[in-house]
């Protein structure tokens, strides 16, 4: 409707892409997975249409002759918009960060918070709190452990032709750089992937005229350290009554929230427990995907444990 309204020829693809990239259509109960996969088809259908009705209105005789025809062939066909899974919630966020230079709907490192509680001794937004020669004092050639997204890899070569690295690790608050050096490049050259999550250690170097940095000495996977204990798992009870079509109405509400927790269904009428596959896994920081469950089966069916 909106491209109709909208002089055709003005719409441009790149900038529809780019808005539901950012989330701009979310309000409209599509994915954005459904609108990435939907949009180039229904405005150029809308475009094409827009060009026949001018090439009908050239000849009064061609348009006497389509009425006396069947009417139902020359309405306008619309085409459908796509149902598709969303994308993963990292997809989405990378998508945002994309298009707006930031997260909007979260933050990839949210599912590792508590990563990040039991490993993080120092994290970006500490720096902003401080002037800058307070700051030197304070952190310059302090040790520390930060967990982060790698990004913006850089490599180098020294005067002894030896590979280097230039990257930055981003926090829940902003961006630290990371100077890599030939010994531990040699060292963890295999973990230098663009968008991975890694604990750093290493040491600060501040100085007032340059950005804040980290001479990194040791790159972690996460997989290598120790998985925090009580990690939190969805619980929906299915009461006596519309039980099966109840169970049809979570699958489809929880495949648009995907993300990394567990969905456990207790069905009440038949006494059975049961775990989802790992693909219907979800967000459980979406607000939005509680509420909905909370609608169809009551808050008192809807546990986060």
């Amino acid at each position: 409707e909106r491209v109709i309204e909208v002089d055709p020829k003005a719409i441009n693809k790149r900038a529809v892409e780019g808005l539901i990239k950012a989330g701009a259509f979310d309000g409209f109960d599509n994915t954005r997975s459904s609108l990435m996969l939907s949009y180039e088809a229904i405005i150029d259908s809308v475009q094409d249409n827009a060009r026949n009705n001018i090439r009908g209105q050239e000849s009064l005789f061609d348009t006497l002759t389509v009425m006396g025809e069947d009417s139902k062939d020359s309405k306008e066909e619309e085409t459908e918009m796509l149902k598709e899974r969303e994308y993963p919630v990292e997809e989405l966020l990378r998508q945002e960060k994309e298009v707006l230079g930031s997260y909007i709907s979260g933050h990839p490192l949210r599912p590792y918070e508590k990563y990040v509680k039991k490993y993080s001794t120092f994290q970006t937004n500490l720096l902003e709190e401080e002037d800058s020669l307070i700051m030197e004092k304070k952190y310059d050639e302090k040790p520390v452990q930060v967990i982060g997204i790698l990004e913006n890899i850089e490599k180098k070569y020294t005067r002894k032709n030896e590979p280097m690295a230039f990257a930055t690790a981003e926090d829940l608050f902003g961006v630290l750089e990371l100077v890599i050096f030939p010994y531990q490049y040699s060292r963890f050259s295999d973990l230098l992937e663009e968008d991975i999550v890694l604990l750093f250690r290493g040491k600060l170097q501040i100085s007032e005229n340059e950005n804040p940095k980290m001479i990194v000495d040791d790159m972690v996977s996460l997989d290598q350290l120790s998985l925090p204990e009580n990690r939190e798992e969805l619980y929906l009870q299915i009461l006596p009554n519309n039980g099966e079509k109840n169970f049809q109405k979570i699958k489809e509400i929880i495949s648009f929230y995907p993300g990394r927790y567990s969905v456990n269904i207790y069905i009440q009428e038949a006494r059975k427990n049961l775990k989802m596959r790992e693909e219907f896994n979800v967000d459980l920081q979406n607000k939005e995907l509680i509420l909905k469950l909370e609608k169809l089966l009551g808050k008192e069916n809807v546990k986060i444990l």
